[in-house]
């Protein structure tokens, strides 16, 4: 049976904004593809050195499942590493677009301007102007 593990990252609270940044820089960098190709090398390599063991060897089975632990290892503080860095990554996109949304609704508030919401441009309108654009108001015949 597997075991149920709880999702961790590190220095989950310890960077800065300004750190978070800087990772965020360099997992954007051309070179970022690289890191994650020899992580993922790594791993594989761990891997396929569990079955390069001779069965037929004396110590065989502490081999293999020596191996075995070394290749989980090396594969769980991979995955732990990247999830981390997309954790602190993907935490400062979503400060970025709540600071967007704060703005925009600050611009609406001052100046009566409001942004179209997708699937909702109507309602930019109504807000910003008034009125429906699709029900001029009648006028009445005297």
């Amino acid at each position: 049976m597997a075991e149920d593990k709880e999702v961790q990252t590190i220095l989950c609270d310890d960077l800065s904004p300004a750190e978070r940044a800087l990772l965020a820089q360099t997992k954007m960098s051309p070179g970022w593809r690289i890191v994650e190709k020899i992580g993922n090398a790594a791993c594989l390599r761990a891997q396929q050195d569990t079955f390069k063991v001779n069965p037929e060897d004396a110590n065989a089975d502490r081999k293999v499942i020596e191996r075995q632990r070394r290749a989980r290892n090396i594969t769980e503080f991979s995955d732990l590493f990247f999830k981390s860095i997309y954790a602190h990554v993907e935490a400062i996109t979503k400060r970025e677009v709540e600071e967007e949304k704060i703005a925009v609704s600050a611009v609406g508030e001052v100046f009566g301007i409001h942004s179209a919401v997708k699937g909702e441009p109507i309602e930019a309108i109504k807000k910003t102007f008034g009125i429906h654009p699709a029900k001029p108001k009648k006028e009445t015949k005297s």
